[in-house]
Parts: structure tokens; C-alpha cells; sequence
């Protein structure tokens, strides 16, 4: 018998960082994250409902740790996400996605390795 997924709800964002801002290192938060502008660090969700979203205006240059992330931009890096990943028409990605669920839509773009994680080997993965 097929898993039946529930719909997917984004958190709520608890941060934005707008268009025209820069941020250069790591950044560390929890719930959700919304992106106007551009990372060029790290990005990493602290808990287990951890959402990102990359506006068509948004890039990160660095990799990404989430549960759910939502990308309309660029990201240059590898993506690592424990539950979710859902690239819309804009997406550009330059690196390697790693999911348990993928949603893409026509027009968006992965240049690099995709790898699907069973849910049983993330909840390994995360207790390590």
C-alpha cells in the first residue's frame, strides 16, 4: 500500500532578508526562513520544522541543511533536505539535492547529482 503525503504548509517565517541585502557566513535559525536577497555562507535550519524559501530574487552560495525548502532563485551549493524540496519555474540549482520528497515544475533547472533519502535512512542519518 502507497504512503499518502499531507499537503505541504511552509512554517511561518520568523526572518526575511530582503532584496539589495548581502549576508556573507553561516546562518543558523529555526521555523522559517524567507530570502529576497543573498547568502554567501552556509544555511542551516536548527530543529525539526525547519523551512527555506528562495524567492526568484534570492541566491545562496553555500550549502543548504533544512527540512523543507521552497526555491524560486539560485542556489550554488548542495541542498540537504530531511523531508521536502520544491523547485519552481525559476529554479537554478548548481550542486547536489538531497530529498525524501521532490516537487519540480517545468523550467526549473538542477545541474548536479539528485539523490532521493528513504525516510528510514534520514532518520538515521540525524541520530548519528
Amino acid at each position: 500500500m502507497k504512503k499518502r503525503y499531507k499537503h505541504f504548509k511552509p512554517s511561518a517565517f520568523r526572518t526575511v532578508i530582503g532584496n539589495g541585502t548581502l549576508v556573507k557566513g553561516d546562518i543558523a535559525f529555526s521555523e522559517g526562513l524567507h530570502l529576497d536577497g543573498e547568502i554567501h555562507g552556509n544555511v542551516i535550519g536548527q530543529g525539526k520544522n525547519t523551512t527555506l524559501t528562495i524567492s526568484d530574487k534570492g541566491c545562496i552560495k553555500g550549502d543548504i541543511k533544512v527540512t523543507s525548502i521552497i526555491v524560486n532563485g539560485r542556489v550554488e551549493g548542495n541542498i540537504h533536505a530531511a523531508q521536502r524540496v520544491e523547485l519552481a519555474e525559476n529554479a537554478v540549482v548548481m550542486g547536489k539535492v538531497e530529498y525524501v520528497l521532490l516537487e519540480m515544475a517545468m523550467g526549473a533547472r538542477v545541474e548536479g547529482e539528485m539523490i532521493r533519502l528513504t525516510e528510514n535512512r534520514e532518520e538515521k542519518a540525524g541520530n548519528s
